[in-house]
């Protein structure tokens, strides 16, 4: 029986050209690269030139270098949310909380740092109209307050397209759902990673 090649999404594709512009790329995988625009890379090829990708230098200017533990930030309002944030050592998935009882009202950030993407994370800083104020214990991890800065002061849309990429990434090769790891049969919620409950609740359409 011969069996077909699943060619890269578009989204892949857009994801591959995004992380190749922010980062020092052999000319070997830009041709990989090149393979996937044209339909010659399958879904799971693209999901490992996407890892491989994440793990590249940057090419300049990025948010990545240390920043201090509490940083001046024009105010903004980030939805409770999840979001994903690349840096040179991969990425760091942070969950937006802005209801939390004990929080007194305030915007907590939190990490991912287990492998269920509903419970396993761990606050370290608020946001705030002054910017981030990363919690004392955790004031030396500079990366944790960099991805923190960066939902303050970078690009938001950005660092949720980042989540939801990773989403259909794992999804693509696990058959789950990113958030509560459920088995997915449906194509539509394969390709957008999250099943249709948490999809709701992520306020993902």
């Amino acid at each position: 029986m011969t069996q077909t090649m699943t060619p890269a999404t578009a989204k892949q594709v857009a994801y591959l050209q995004a992380l190749a512009a922010k980062r020092v790329v052999p000319t070997n995988v830009l041709a990989d690269i090149d393979a996937a625009e044209a339909g010659l890379l399958s879904v799971a090829g693209a999901s490992h030139l996407i890892d491989l990708l994440k793990g590249m230098p940057f090419n300049g200017a990025a948010f990545r270098r240390s920043a201090p533990a509490s940083t001046p930030a024009p105010a903004r309002h980030i939805p409770a949310g999840l979001y994903t944030v690349t840096d040179g050592s991969g990425h760091v998935t942070l969950k937006v909380e802005t209801n939390a009882s004990w929080a007194n009202g305030q915007t907590v950030i939190s990490y991912l740092n287990g492998s269920n993407n509903e419970r396993s994370y761990k606050g370290f800083a608020f946001a705030t109209e002054s910017g981030v104020k990363v919690w004392k214990a955790f004031r030396e991890n500079s990366r944790l307050t960099a991805a923190a800065q960066f939902l303050v002061t970078g690009d938001l849309n950005e660092a949720r397209q980042e989540f939801l990429n990773l989403a259909e990434a794992h999804a693509l090769e696990s058959g789950n759902c990113l958030a509560c790891l459920k088995t997915l049969t449906v194509p539509a919620s394969l390709h957008r990673g999250l099943g249709p409950v948490c999809a709701q609740r992520l306020g993902v359409a």
